[in-house]
């Protein structure tokens, strides 16, 4: 019996360096779209009014340097690049366990990306778009992304990964960890509430009530991000962010960041805070963070739950 497919446009500007289509996992393909999914992308962003200039020269076209510098050259049509997800389910109960799960591990690569239109095709019949409105927002402006988002086959081995474990996830304050970080991304980078949720997620994952005052939420993050750190396949490397910057100091300040936003204080990046130097930079840091700590409580849920309780 044919089963159902259901779709996911990469939003985001992407290039994959492999071959496709390329199996995911046992019922997801990585695939160029065919010319139904190609007219119902294409009809969807002329229809939110997405500027042209932008998605035909991030999908339809490739950057050429020259000695006088680049140029965009138009794609034969079939090295386009737009790219789908192409899931295929039995039941809608089987289909909501993997998008919900690939949705939460997409979000733990480093390199972002965003999806966009969504197509359900039915065993039988016409096949139905839909779409999440607070992720078409790249093309609204009239400014070309800096550059594509590169994609190898590593990167998605760890999305498959990432993937298994989440599917097979029992501690719900992991869950819920991962939950809560897909849910704030329906939050505007720059508002304090998403950095906020940011600490929150942390907190949530690897804190316990203070018992008293040698106990505090500051000291337990000094102590036990380091550690979870030092175990990351890929760590953050606060070398280089940061310089001679001794962890522990970094850490302090965060939290002190973390404070100053929760109790309305004035922030200077001049004087307290300049070793994060401006918002976005510290925001991008905080972000960094919470992916690594929730990557390992994914790799080592048991760990985490015992340095939750230390």
């Amino acid at each position: 019996m044919a089963n159902s497919k259901y779709s996911i446009f990469f939003l985001s500007w992407v290039e994959l360096k492999f071959q496709l289509p390329f199996r995911l996992i046992k019922c997801v393909e990585i695939k160029r779209p065919d010319q139904d999914q190609l007219q119902r992308i294409k009809s969807h962003l002329e229809a939110k009014d997405a500027s042209p200039r932008i998605w035909k020269t991030i999908y339809e076209k490739e950057i050429k340097t020259t000695d006088g510098g680049s140029r965009y050259e138009k794609l034969e049509d079939k090295y386009w690049k737009y790219y789908f997800l192409e899931i295929e389910f039995q039941n809608t109960s089987e289909l909501y366990d993997i998008l919900d799960s690939l949705k939460l591990a997409f979000n733990m690569l480093q390199k972002e990306i965003q999806f966009g239109l969504e197509i359900y095709k039915p065993e039988k019949g016409n096949s139905v778009p839909s779409y999440n409105p607070l992720l078409d927002n790249i093309f609204y402006s009239n400014k070309l992304p800096a550059k594509p988002i590169r994609l190898v086959k590593d990167d998605f081995l760890l999305v498959k990964q990432y993937y298994n474990r989440i599917l097979n996830l029992q501690n719900e304050n992991v869950i819920n960890a991962l939950k809560s970080f897909e849910g704030l991304k329906g939050i505007p980078s720059k508002s304090d509430f998403k950095t906020l949720g940011y600490f929150t997620i942390i907190e949530q994952l690897i804190t316990h009530n203070p018992k008293d005052s040698g106990d505090s939420l500051t000291r337990q993050m000094v102590a036990k991000i380091p550690l979870i750190n030092r175990r990351l396949a890929i760590p953050i490397n606060f070398l280089e962010i940061f310089g001679e910057i001794k962890i522990e100091t970094v850490i302090k300040k965060l939290y002190s960041y973390r404070s100053h936003i929760a109790h309305g204080l004035t922030i200077s990046f001049d004087k307290e805070f300049n070793i994060f130097e401006n918002r976005k930079r510290i925001n991008d840091f905080i972000k960094q963070l919470v992916k690594s700590i929730i990557i390992s409580a994914i790799m080592e849920p048991d760990l985490i739950s015992d340095l939750k309780k230390c």
